[in-house]
């Protein structure tokens, strides 16, 4: 563990150097003058990021109802926003750990909490391929379109990885992966895409949330709103499947970074990226200080 947590933080620490560097060079070609501050924009920001973290406490409801337990909607929102600052910590596991020791309180199995994450991983990385496919962000650049017949493939393999025969056995096939207890359970077609539709929408709020955040300081243009949606689930995403640093930190802002150059000035992308984790960060806190003092119900 200790090996593990050396390695994420000369990798985080490595990238962030490397980000603050491409910032150095190109600080120069920065329009300064073209910068204007818009707090209406940076309200809707996090009026979107915390929205989707609505939406992700109904998700996170529905998943436990799927698995046969029932827990109250605002008892999901106050769970994750207590658990979810333990993505900081090096290991990956924290949060998934600390919210099954508070939805023990509700009487939830801890099992079931961990099958309800695996639900909600192999989903998440459906909801943010579909997302990305449907905002336009297959287009990189002018000219550059992403094969239509790549696409076709995509969705039909999406399609496929959540069809019941093939989902139900991948989730027990990562609960053994993980060395957690498989679980018999036959979730249907539809309640599947209910679950994905919902994970779609949690990404699509915090696209929006980061595209108003770009909005708030830079005139983004119109032709490029829903590109930076899809490309900040996308670059989540990466830094997700990172498995080195926390909570994808340094990871996600140099794929963000790296993603947006075909769209904004590359300065201009390197901070919104940078911004971009240090504004997400202040509502998940700020959502953690909401209810910390209902902490000592839990423990």
């Amino acid at each position: 563990m200790r090996k593990r947590t050396f390695v994420a933080w000369i990798v985080g620490i490595a990238i962030f150097i490397w980000i603050g560097r491409a910032l150095y060079i190109n600080w120069s070609k920065i329009f300064f003058e073209e910068l204007e501050f818009n707090y209406v924009f940076l309200i809707l920001s996090a009026l979107f990021h915390i929205g989707a973290y609505a939406v992700a406490s109904l998700a996170w409801k529905y998943n436990l109802y799927l698995l046969g337990e029932h827990i109250q909607y605002r008892d999901s929102f106050e769970i994750l926003s207590l658990t979810r600052l333990g993505r900081y910590i090096p290991g990956k596991v924290w949060f998934a750990m600390g919210r099954a020791y508070f939805a023990r309180v509700k009487g939830v199995p801890q099992r079931t909490v961990f099958v309800s994450i695996v639900l909600e991983m192999i989903l998440q990385f459906w909801a943010v391929i579909l997302l990305f496919l449907v905002t336009g962000a297959p287009s990189f650049g002018q000219g550059t379109q992403l094969n239509p017949y790549v696409l076709v493939v995509i969705l039909f393999l999406g399609l496929v990885a959540i069809h019941p025969t093939v989902f139900n056995k991948t989730v027990n096939f990562v609960l053994n992966k993980l060395k957690r207890e498989t679980i018999d359970f036959n979730l249907t077609f539809p309640k599947i895409l209910t679950l994905l539709l919902l994970f779609f929408l949690v990404f699509l709020c915090h696209g929006f949330g980061f595209l108003f955040l770009a909005r708030s300081f830079y005139p983004v243009e119109v032709a490029t709103y829903t590109i930076l949606v899809g490309v900040f689930a996308l670059a989540w995403l990466i830094g997700f499947l990172s498995f080195v640093t926390p909570a994808g930190l340094g990871v996600r802002e140099g794929a963000l970074s790296l993603l947006l150059r075909e769209h904004l000035p590359t300065g201009i992308g390197i901070i919104a990226a940078l911004l971009s984790r240090i504004w997400l960060t202040i509502v998940e806190v700020s959502l953690f200080l909401l209810f910390v003092r209902k902490l000592k119900r839990y423990l």
